[in-house]
């Protein structure tokens, strides 16, 4: 059996093939459809989105002894394309890069909607850009296409409509929207009552394992097996938590370095709203249990990454993290809102090595403030595992340790998104157990990091003075009141 999984992020398509023992194998990435047409508008181009996946995958079956059996997905949040009767697409989705949109986490209020009541319910942080948000403003700058819109797909959910006929979501990808009920699994009427959207233009939830035949024409011309599947996966976060080699049923929590970056663990859905409200953090249904969520922490350092380019281009110094910095990460006025919207005023004057590293710490002391608040409720942490592209960089990942002081663990396959979908393909396609897909898929520990005890002892005191003196922080202590 050969199953293609497709990864689809907000700048680049991923996509690898695997047979049914967990050998990766004609791994291939390329550039997204994301659309910018100034430093304020950020879409993507679902269309297009569609006809380069379904180019990749005519080329990525071309010379494979098996034909390809079943397609799963993991894909990013927030982004819902509006799809017509004929089932073409609109206009662009809404990139949660958007400023436009993030503009209307203002707006809530305008609707009845509290940021208590939406965060209890959804265990999405209201402050945060989400397609919630993108619906507000649509609703004022696309009131015409709205009143065309038949169903708002997801990308993945596009190409799936394509490949099989269907306009589904899965629960994990269906809970970054803000318009899902987290504990009831369902969209929530409530929300959309309130916001004016017809819950017939949402399309219908389902697992993450399910699966559709693909069109027959489709199966021809793209020279997939002739019973080929589309499996519904998920979202791109619940897929590197399962691909990661994190155990269910221990306290493993999973730290991705992307664009952006966040530590995530797995926790019952009943606490998992009260848990992303403490922390300030996100509440999605896990791929597998759904009486489980993946908690995600918020950080800043896609905005440092982009920084780091910004200074260096693709040549980063090899001991930038190890520079012993002057700027203290406490003056750093971050709104944490999202990365466009971060106040540079206090980098612009300093020493590049200064900017980037104080950017480092002060993401690392917001990962601390999550770690600490997950073991109050749970218990100690027993491993962090780093996946992610950014998991090559050593010497970010040693200060990590000593600011965590907690031994970060490096799985043999960053790219662990692409193996959680692998195990949503063979449960789906092979009606195999989670166990069974989690021994084939098992991403090995790749090699450990220890923290070094006199650095942690420095970073201590910094990191005490960080939580005392950062406004963000005390706006979190503060957020139940």
């Amino acid at each position: 059996m050969s199953i293609l999984v497709i990864d689809i992020g907000s700048s680049k398509i991923k996509a690898a093939v695997s047979s049914n023992d967990g050998v990766l194998s004609k791994q291939i990435s390329i550039k997204g459809a994301a659309v910018s047409e100034s430093d304020t508008i950020a879409e993507i181009d679902g269309e297009e989105t569609c006809r380069r996946v379904l180019t990749l995958i005519r080329q990525l079956n071309e010379g494979l002894q098996d034909s390809i059996d079943a397609i799963s997905f993991s894909c990013l949040g927030t982004t819902m394309i509006p799809m017509g009767s004929t089932g073409l697409a609109l206009a662009p989705g809404i990139s949660p890069l958007d400023k436009r949109s993030i503009l209307y986490i203002n707006r809530i209020s305008h609707y009845n909607l509290s940021v208590e009541e939406l965060y209890e319910a959804t265990g999405q942080n209201p402050g945060v850009a989400s397609f919630l948000h993108q619906y507000l403003w649509m609703r004022e700058h696309r009131a015409s296409i709205l009143s065309n819109t038949s169903c708002f797909l997801s990308v993945r959910g596009l190409i799936i409509s394509r490949l099989c006929g269907v306009n589904i979501e899965d629960h994990s990808w269906a809970s970054r929207t803000m318009l899902y009920d987290l504990k009831k699994g369902t969209w929530s009427n409530k929300i959309l009552d309130k916001i004016g959207l017809d819950i017939r233009q949402l399309p219908d939830i389902v697992s993450s394992t399910a699966t559709f035949p693909i069109r027959k024409e489709l199966v021809k011309e793209l020279g997939l097996s002739d019973e080929a599947l589309a499996v519904a996966g998920g979202l791109d976060n619940c897929c590197g938590f399962a691909g990661s080699g994190a155990e269910p049923n221990q306290n493993d929590l999973v730290n991705v370095v992307g664009t952006y970056e966040h530590l995530s663990c797995l926790v019952p859905i009943e606490s998992a709203s009260s848990l992303a409200i403490d922390c300030n953090a996100f509440a999605f249904r896990s791929l597998f249990n759904e009486k489980k969520a993946v908690v995600c922490s918020r950080n800043s350092t896609g905005y440092m990454l982009n920084r780091l380019k910004q200074v260096y281009g693709d040549r980063i110094p090899s001991d930038l993290f190890l520079h012993d910095i002057t700027l203290d990460p406490c003056d750093l006025t971050l709104s944490q809102n999202d990365f466009q919207s971060e106040d540079i005023s206090a980098l612009s004057d300093c020493d590049p090595y200064d900017a980037v590293a104080a950017l480092l710490e002060a993401s690392c002391f917001m990962l601390r403030i999550f770690l600490e608040k997950y073991e109050s409720v749970c218990g100690p942490a027993k491993r962090i595992i780093v996946i992610g592209g950014g998991a090559v960089m050593s010497a970010a990942l040693q200060k990590k340790a000593n600011i965590l002081g907690k031994t970060l663990v490096l799985s043999e396959n960053p790219q662990a998104a692409v193996l959680g979908a692998c195990e949503t393909a063979l449960i789906g396609s092979q009606g195999c157990s989670v166990e069974e897909s989690q021994k084939v898929f098992l991403n090995r520990v790749k090699c450990e990091i220890v923290p070094q005890p006199k650095f942690y002892d420095k970073f201590d005191s910094k990191y005490k003075e960080f939580k005392k003196d950062n406004e963000y922080v005390k706006r979190i202590v503060n957020i139940r009141k």
